[in-house]
């Protein structure tokens, strides 16, 4: 209990300090700013649990800038709103905001967010116990990790884990080792 409380203050001191943000980006009126402000408190409230309140700040974001050019802020709302519907095991949702994250990434040229967002689209299918669905994902989001990371990083391949989660509960892991 009093590791909860801890950890729940630091929330909330995170939260006025984004609070104090979104004000800052609010004076200076870019759309944008506005909108990863929002999306910011939105994931403070998600590490919280409060999923409605996650959603509501997320789906302002992206009410801001949806219809607009594709850029990374609405890439990564796409994602946010997909992870709170992940989180209430909405699949169907979040499989479509996803979707729209893998969309809004590839005209950013950004290949960690589209790798992120194929890699969210398998999740979706591991939650639902269909590995041999998500293993496409996650293979497709492995080659773009590869591209963009440093071969010399002590810290490996970002994705692998879940990667191998997904090769594990498939049963394929020897078969992806062998090539």
């Amino acid at each position: 209990m009093k590791r909860h409380k801890r950890l729940y203050f630091h929330f909330s001191e995170t939260l006025k300090y984004q609070l104090e943000g979104l004000k800052v980006s609010e004076s200076l009126g870019i759309p944008q700013y506005i909108a990863a402000s929002l999306r910011n408190i939105g994931a403070v409230y998600s590490r919280i649990g409060d999923l409605d309140n996650a959603m509501a700040y997320d789906l302002q974001a992206l009410k801001l800038i949806e219809d607009g050019e594709p850029t990374i802020t609405l890439a990564r709302t796409y994602s946010a709103i997909g992870n709170n519907y992940l989180n209430r095991k909405e699949y169907q949702t979040a499989l479509f905001d996803y979707q729209k994250f893998v969309e809004t990434s590839r005209p950013t040229d950004n290949k960690n967010d589209e790798a992120q967002a194929l890699m969210s689209i398998g999740d979706v299918f591991r939650e639902q116990e269909q590995p041999e669905t998500a293993r496409p994902y996650y293979i497709q989001a492995l080659e773009l990790f590869q591209q963009t990371s440093d071969p010399n990083d002590a810290h490996g391949i970002p994705g692998t884990r879940e990667i191998g989660a997904c090769l594990i509960a498939s049963n394929s892991f020897r078969v992806f080792l062998a090539g």
